[in-house]
């Protein structure tokens, strides 16, 4: 008897800890979803920012071209990354 109540005793410290873990894990999910909303505010107010500081449609489509040419670049990159990863194996 004495057995099965510690070994009960034990399952019941687990269960606990389980719950424990739990809980802080989803105060962490929650803190990172605050954080994440207030990144992503910060980037709405940038935006607004920047928008007040174009000031003519030609800025805004030369910064267009810019942001194109620079993700053309990145995509070209990753492309030559996968490439040289695939040729090793």
């Amino acid at each position: 008897v004495d057995d099965t109540k510690s070994s009960n005793n034990i399952r019941v410290n687990e269960l606990k800890q389980e719950i424990v873990d739990e809980l802080r894990n989803e105060l962490a999910t929650k803190a990172d979803i605050a954080d994440l909303k207030a990144t992503m505010a910060e980037m709405k107010a940038t935006m607004a920012e920047m928008k007040v500081n174009f000031a003519t449609k030609a800025e805004i489509a030369e910064s267009k071209t810019d942001i194109i040419k620079w993700l053309s670049a990145f995509q070209i990159t990753v492309v030559s990354v996968a490439v040289a990863i695939i040729k090793l194996f």
